[in-house]
């Protein structure tokens, strides 16, 4: 089974979004916290890898998906990168 390392705040934002539960549905087993993945040489993902995961995996629609990319927009609490998360959005809406 594959490992990766989410740090906090990622498991923070999907809570935010109703997303964790079906985070732990991956087929994947999730270590915390990040300083792991420098001892150890573990991948390192954080929550858009997540989304797309959830959507390959068909744990998620593509509706779903653009919902949660809007909430994390309108989140001023939510630290991406405002460009990563434009292009992804437009992404998601060229998949309806």
């Amino acid at each position: 089974m594959r490992i990766v390392v989410s740090d906090s705040s990622c498991l923070i934002d999907l809570h935010k979004v109703s997303m964790l539960e079906l985070l732990l549905r991956l087929p994947y087993e999730f270590l915390i916290p990040n300083t792991l993945a420098a001892e150890h040489a573990i991948e390192v993902q954080g929550v858009l890898w997540v989304l797309d995961q959830l959507h390959a995996n068909r744990l998620t629609p593509t509706q779903a998906v653009l919902d949660v990319l809007r909430a994390f927009v309108e989140d001023a609490t939510v630290r991406l990168p405002r460009r990563e998360l434009s292009a992804y959005l437009k992404r998601y809406e060229s998949l309806k």
